[in-house]
């Protein structure tokens, strides 16, 4: 991700804890996946203008259901609801694999591609507290982290991804999965 501006931070000592809130037992849901997951909820909405602010317990989402209104509406979803979402969309997505019959190609995933590859950054800096709004211009993604090179105070970091900015986080994830499908190939001609 681009940096565009940082801020420091003297976080609580109870924040401290690095990941995502939601999580399954002994274990946290990385971001790509809840963030797919939210992404998911919000693309079978047709939202826009949406808002997604990590809370203690899951998240709070908001958005525009209709572009021609200025109404919005506002669901929250605690940590399990959001597993149980991440674990069906994951479901979805495995059995839409061995479906052969070609899929909807006019369905746009818009929010779930553009929030899974935000996420996969996220994990990569291993964020929490996590906000993502979107502007006309893109989006504002702000997130705390800690980094023990300076200190182990919390870090609050800001970034504003403009579309040639999220084209180019979308361009990584698509390179990534290109380049995990050929390894898979070269493992299976070996």
């Amino acid at each position: 991700m681009r940096r565009f501006d940082d801020h420091e931070s003297y976080g609580d000592p109870r924040w401290a804890m690095v990941g995502s809130a939601v999580k399954l037992p002994g274990d946290r849901v990385p971001y790509q996946s809840v963030l797919r997951a939210l992404g998911t909820f919000l693309d079978d909405r047709a939202a826009s203008g949406i808002n997604l602010l990590e809370t203690e317990g899951g998240f709070a989402v908001r958005y525009q259901p209709d572009k021609r209104t200025p109404q919005t509406v506002l669901v929250t979803m605690n940590a399990d609801e959001v597993a149980s979402l991440a674990a069906e969309v994951d479901r979805r997505r495995r059995r839409k694999a061995f479906h052969f019959g070609g899929g909807n190609a006019g369905e746009h995933r818009t929010y779930e591609n553009i929030l899974r590859a935000l996420g996969y950054e996220l994990d990569q800096v291993q964020a929490y507290s996590i906000l993502v709004d979107e502007i006309d211009e893109g989006m504002v993604v702000t997130y705390q982290y800690l980094n023990p090179q300076e200190g182990f105070n919390a870090r609050k970091r800001m970034v504003i991804l403009g579309t040639d900015a999220m084209k180019s986080v979308l361009e990584d994830a698509q390179a990534r999965r290109e380049q995990r499908k050929l390894g898979i190939l070269t493992l299976l001609a070996s």
